[in-house]
Order: C-alpha cells, then sequence, then structure tokens
C-alpha cells in the first residue's frame, strides 16, 4: 500500500478556531490514522496553529503491529543507558504505563481508562484499531505544556491533572487485525 496523506482546513471566525477535517495518513506497512481538531486561537498558519489550544481531537488509528517495535526501541535507548532491543521495549512500556496511571480519574469516560490499559499491555505488536475522543472546553496549548514540563515530575499526578483539567478523554481499543 502506498504513503498517502490529506488534511483540510477552514478558519471558523466565529468561534474564533481553526477546524481540521479528514485529515488522513497511510503508511505502507498498512498503518493508518485519520484525525480531525478545533484549535481555538488559531488561522490557517503554523505559527498560529502553535500558538493556538486543542479543545477537540478525534483520531482512529488502524495499527498493522509494525510500526511500534522500532519507535519504542528509540524511545526506551532515552529512557535506560545500554538498552537492548527487549529492555528499551519494556521500559517504554514502563514509561507509558506510568504516565496512563498518572493521569486523573475525571479525565477518562466510560471505559477509557481500562481501554487505555489494555492498548498498552498490546504493546508493541498492538495490532488492532484505536478510536480516541478528546475535549477540552478552555484548550490546551504550547503555553500549558511548558508549563507542565517545567514542573518539578512534568509527567506526575499534579502536573497532568492541571494539564487536563475540565478535559475528557473516551478511548475504544479493538485488538486483532484490522480490514
Amino acid at each position: 500500500q502506498p504513503l498517502g496523506r490529506r488534511l483540510g482546513g477552514s478558519r471558523n471566525a466565529a468561534e474564533d478556531r481553526l477546524d481540521l477535517r479528514d485529515g488522513w495518513l497511510a503508511l505502507s506497512g498498512g498503518s493508518e490514522a485519520t484525525f480531525s481538531a478545533d484549535i481555538k486561537g488559531a488561522e490557517l498558519s503554523l505559527a498560529s496553529v502553535l500558538t493556538g489550544a486543542l479543545t477537540f481531537l478525534a483520531v482512529e488509528w488502524k495499527n498493522d503491529g509494525r510500526l511500534l517495535r522500532p519507535a519504542m526501541e528509540a524511545a526506551g535507548e532515552g529512557l535506560i543507558d545500554s538498552a537492548n532491543a527487549g529492555s528499551a521495549v519494556d521500559a517504554t512500556r514502563s514509561f507509558l504505563r506510568q504516565i496512563a496511571d498518572n493521569l486523573p480519574d475525571a479525565l477518562f469516560q466510560g471505559e477509557a481508562r481500562a481501554e487505555v490499559e489494555q492498548l498498552i499491555a498490546a504493546l508493541p505488536q498492538g495490532r488492532g484499531r484505536l478510536t480516541l475522543g478528546f475535549a477540552s472546553e478552555a484548550g490546551i496549548g504550547a503555553a500549558q505544556i511548558g508549563i507542565a514540563a517545567l514542573s518539578d515530575d512534568p509527567v506526575g499526578p499534579d502536573a497532568l491533572a492541571r494539564l487536563l483539567a475540565g478535559s475528557a478523554l473516551s478511548v475504544d481499543w479493538q485488538p486483532g487485525i484490522f480490514p
């Protein structure tokens, strides 16, 4: 399958936001993602997108199971010294579990926390379909992320609670091979 991508965007002046719709990315191995997003305070320029705040995100990701192992190996090499491929993947999975455990309960809608735990357990193969929905009335932008990053424990429960206050996350993870 060839590589592919597309994205449509329009400025919603009445709501002071950039509406990104019908985003699509396909990789040669078969992984594919579709997405839509709303960015408050943004216009049709990269600079304004970076200063805007994400208020809505919808993602559907079909994972063929080939992409994540090399990505997790590379990330894990930065987490532990002298990592081999297996220990690097384990370190990355452990770090993702730590972050997931530190996310505030109020963030998760329905069974979203359990779905995230199932997804992390399936990594790195993780063949399946992930559907994710995120909403935040105030939005999350670079300034909020920067404040969290400068905290004593950027991925700790207090920093994540401040960053994600008033946000909602829905997650559906369907393991298996997708068509």
